[in-house]
């Protein structure tokens, strides 16, 4: 605690203006924000030696490395693992309950399992491939996530798996039911942690390093109904949104709720790419008598979000985030519409209508951030359909010049208004 703050404390005190337990509570609070950030800066210097140890270690043992022999490479590949494992069994032993070592320890682990494989397999030349050495990296890690109970891990582990359902070329259900079970596996750890630790910064990041896990692992999917994908991005949006605006996480600030960010973004991006014409003509081709991963994907991904709309029921997920609404024209669009020129006009007009609605709702709510995200949604559907029409240089420096003057207006007008209301 600063000595002037534990000084101006002794007066208020002395003064008779707070009491000495009133003292000795603003003292703890801010003894405990002190150790909390002590607690973070040890965290994220344990993880960084971590790492760069590791790193340490490939270099030192790539030096000399040719001339080394049989037994002696063996015995250097496996030590790291070794000796990563003693650290682990100690940790959890003695110090369990220090997250800078749980952390720190477990990303070292971590990167020695991928270490010890990659060299026992050079060493003696068993054959294999990039996501065979993914899958085996990934699963032996899978026990130290648990054991350790170590958010690095997991984030580490998210980047591995996805790596390598992108990259597989098995056609079987088995490396897709192998990613869908280890992800759970994750997110069930991370909910374990939002139930002991609100606060905690690992759920801040996981909000957005799963969602992204699930963008890019979304486009291995795609094999013989490539255009269902669409689909598939458009429920996933939804199905971010949805859990973004949940009671576990509705209180966080954007940058604390990745999904509140990439839910709504996810949705736009899909609902602009079929407001073009030839995209939309394109989806016309889904194939709806054909079963294959990507019909699975849409079954995985649509259940959970019918489950969570009727139990949350619509009209609360609806007042959070206006852009729920397009979930069910958007779904009747990609499956039932037998025309290109439809979908192009529908999509179009639910971005102008949800730019309209945040406009409205920035407006009604004094917010500039949701009125000038409305006003850049408008924005980018005008860019858009530049690209996409014929339309003179006249007509278009008109409508920018409209667009422009209406962000400074309606900016001008909110600022205007909140210090009328404050005066």
């Amino acid at each position: 605690m600063p000595m002037k703050l534990l000084n101006q404390l002794q007066e208020l005190q002395s003064e008779g203006i707070i009491s000495p337990q009133t003292a000795l509570d603003i003292q703890g609070y801010f003894n405990s924000k002190a150790d909390n950030s002590g607690n973070r800066q040890m965290v994220i210097f344990s993880v960084i030696g971590s790492l760069l140890l590791g790193l340490g270690l490939v270099l030192l043992f790539a030096h000399n490395w040719d001339e080394m022999s049989k037994i002696t490479k063996t015995i250097i590949a496996i030590s790291p693992l070794v000796i990563a494992q003693g650290f682990g069994v100690y940790f959890l032993a003695r110090k369990k309950d220090s997250l800078a070592g749980r952390e720190g320890i477990g990303s070292l682990l971590f990167l020695c399992i991928g270490l010890s494989i990659s060299l026992v397999g050079q060493i003696y030349n068993i054959s294999g491939d990039m996501p065979g050495f993914l899958k085996s990296w990934m699963l032996l890690a899978l026990p130290a996530l648990f054991l350790l109970r170590s958010s690095m891990i997991a984030f580490l582990s998210s980047v591995g798996i996805t790596w390598y359902i992108l990259i597989q070329k098995d056609n079987s259900f088995y490396p897709f039911l192998m990613f869908l079970g280890y992800m759970a596996l994750i997110i069930f750890h991370f909910y374990k942690l939002l139930k002991s630790d609100k606060e905690s910064n690992y759920i801040n990041i996981a909000t957005w390093i799963i969602p992204i896990t699930f963008l890019f692992s979304t486009a291995a999917f795609e094999k013989s109904n490539d255009e269902l994908v669409f689909l598939n991005y458009l429920i996933l949006g939804n199905l971010f949104t949805w859990i973004g605006n949940s009671k576990l996480l509705a209180g966080r600030s954007l940058v604390k709720n990745g999904l509140k960010v990439i839910g709504p973004l996810s949705i736009l991006n899909i609902l602009f790419i079929l407001s073009f014409i030839d995209v939309s003509e394109d989806l016309l081709r889904i194939e709806t008598n054909q079963f294959g991963l990507e019909w699975i994907a849409f079954c995985l991904l649509l259940i959970p979000l019918v489950f969570i709309i009727i139990k949350r029921s619509i009209t609360f997920g609806l007042s959070k985030s206006p852009i729920l609404w397009v979930f069910i024209p958007g779904i009747l669009l990609f499956l039932f519409s037998g025309s290109e020129i439809v979908i192009s006009l529908a999509a179009n007009f639910m971005i102008l209508s949800l730019g309209l609605i945040y406009i409205l709702n920035g407006i009604k709510e004094n917010l500039i951030g949701k009125l000038n995200f409305g006003l850049l949604i408008i924005t980018i559907l005008v860019t858009c359909r530049f690209f996409d029409g014929s339309m003179s240089f006249i007509a278009r420096g008109i409508i920018f010049l409209i667009l422009g003057a209406g962000f400074l207006a309606t900016n001008y007008w909110i600022i205007k208004r909140k210090k009328h209301e404050h005066q």
